[in-house]
C-alpha cells in the first residue's frame, strides 16, 4: 500500500482515518484482519488490546468502498487488512513512520504520532455531545476511574490547572 503524496490523498486512506474515526490504537489497527469486517452489514468488529472491551462499530459508505478497493488490490493473499508493499502485515513502527510522513506532507509543524489520532476520536465524540460513558465504551475502556489516569497525568493536571482528579 503506497501512500499518495498530497495531503488530501493521504487523508482519504483508511489507515489514516480509522484511528481517528474508530479510536483504534496503532497495535489494533495493524492487527486488523479481514475476518473482523462484515462488508454485507457494514460492521467492524474491534478487538481491543490492554484488556479493553471488544466492540462493534458501524462502517460508513466511504470506509466500505475503501475496504473493497483494498480487498481487490490484495486479492486473498493476507488475512491482514493493512499490509506492506511486500504483503507482510504492517508493523506498529511502520504505521508510526507512515503517520509521521503523512503529517509532514500535510504541513504540520509538530510531531504527530498515531495515538493522537485515537485521542481525536474521543474529542470529536465529546464535541458532538456524546456522553462520557458512550465514548468510554466506543474506545474500549472498561472504566473511567481515577486509577485509569496515569499518576504523571494526574500530577500535571494538578500542577498546571489546579485540578484534582478526585473531583472527576
Amino acid at each position: 500500500m503506497q501512500p499518495r503524496t498530497t495531503a488530501g490523498a493521504i487523508a482519504t486512506q483508511p489507515w489514516c482515518y480509522w484511528p481517528s474515526g474508530h479510536g483504534l490504537r496503532a497495535s489494533e489497527l495493524v492487527d486488523l484482519r479481514w475476518e473482523q469486517v462484515d462488508l454485507e452489514n457494514a460492521i467492524l468488529h474491534v478487538r481491543r488490546v490492554k484488556q479493553g472491551t471488544p466492540a462493534t462499530h458501524p462502517l460508513t459508505g466511504r470506509e466500505l468502498r475503501a475496504l473493497r478497493r483494498l480487498q481487490r488490490e490484495q486479492g486473498s493473499k493476507s488475512p491482514f487488512i493493512f499490509v506492506s508493499e511486500r504483503g507482510a502485515p504492517f508493523s506498529k513502527r511502520g504505521f508510526q513512520a507512515l503517520v509521521e510522513r503523512a503529517a509532514r506532507t500535510a504541513g504540520f509543524d509538530m510531531k504527530i504520532h498515531p495515538h493522537m489520532l485515537r485521542h481525536s476520536c474521543g474529542y470529536k465524540l465529546a464535541n458532538d455531545g456524546v456522553d462520557t460513558r458512550t465514548i468510554q465504551s466506543y474506545l474500549g475502556h472498561r472504566s473511567s476511574t481515577p486509577s485509569d489516569i496515569p499518576s504523571w497525568r494526574r500530577r500535571a493536571l494538578r500542577a498546571y490547572f489546579g485540578i484534582s482528579i478526585a473531583f472527576w
